[in-house]
């Protein structure tokens, strides 16, 4: 039982159930944006959303640090590496840099990302209707590092795609952000590895 423990923390098994949790809160997200709610309701549950998503994310890293101890516990070579062989601050950095770095660039991310749009829509609020603005930080969370990178620049192309498509056809000289933002998401949960992979960026997966 403990091997098949084992086989599964240091497989890529453990990190796609994390990313399906994150993809379901996005599909969430993405039912509410299109269903008529009213708009202080629809803003309470993507606010609700980024905080369980961000405490997820919190959850999950906690999870794969006890995983972790789990495994150094299983064999002799590895149990030299707890105490009380060595500090517990071993486990510790080990953890940090594998687990919680990553949970705690996404959430930075996600509220730098809250802060600009804040900034643009205190700019210019017709581009914005009620609860993008917490739809886009919820994105940006749900998207995480290194998604983050090209979730980004693929929001904002979207926009001026989206909006020439409005135009032209609709004839509608602004558009919502809803859409460009599950754009986003999905072009930089498909693209980023591929992205990542052709540049030589591997260095910034955490």
């Amino acid at each position: 039982m403990h091997d098949q423990l084992l086989n599964f923390l240091f497989s890529p098994s453990l990190d796609r159930v994390g990313q399906a949790v994150l993809f379901a809160f996005a599909v969430i997200a993405c039912v509410v944006y299109y269903r008529p709610l009213v708009e202080r309701r629809r803003l309470h549950i993507y606010v609700r959303l980024a905080i369980f998503a961000a405490l997820f994310r919190l959850l999950f890293a906690a999870a794969k640090t006890g995983l972790q101890y789990y495994a150094w516990t299983q064999t002799e070579l590895t149990k030299l590496l707890l105490p009380p062989h060595q500090s517990i601050s071993v486990l510790l950095r080990y953890a940090w840099t594998h687990f919680w770095l990553n949970a705690f660039i996404s959430i930075g991310g996600a509220l730098l990302f809250f802060i600009v749009l804040r900034a643009l829509q205190a700019h210019n609020p017709r581009y914005f209707e009620g609860g993008e603005v917490e739809l886009g930080a919820l994105m940006a969370l749900v998207a995480g590092w290194p998604y983050f990178v090209v979730f980004v620049p693929a929001v904002f192309l979207s926009i001026v795609l989206v909006s020439i498509i409005r135009g032209i056809f609709l004839h509608e000289p602004y558009t919502a952000l809803g859409l460009p933002f599950f754009i986003g998401y999905a072009i930089a949960l498909v693209s980023t590895g591929y992205i990542i992979a052709a540049l030589s960026l591997t260095s910034i997966i955490i």
